[in-house]
């Protein structure tokens, strides 16, 4: 897992910057609501990294299934 996770977060972290740049670019609704969506992504998956490794808090699973239903929600209004 040592070698996984920062992988993973890079990969995760390589797709917010392309949305966010790629929304900040076109400035269309539906490049906005991915971009957003993919933010909200990012989140979920921080969050979920800190609360499994770093610290674990009470209010992280509704933190986390929020953000990643939202961000799942608004990719999908984007298509």
């Amino acid at each position: 897992m040592k070698g996984a996770v920062p992988a993973y977060g890079l990969v995760i972290l390589v797709m917010g910057w392309q949305a966010a740049a790629r929304g900040l670019t076109l400035t269309e609704t539906d490049t906005l609501l991915a971009a957003l969506g993919a933010a909200l992504f990012v989140v979920s998956d921080a969050v979920l990294s800190v609360n499994r490794f770093a610290y674990p808090f009470k209010a992280a699973r509704i933190v986390i299934m929020s953000t990643y239903f939202t961000a799942q929600w608004l990719i999908a209004l984007s298509i």
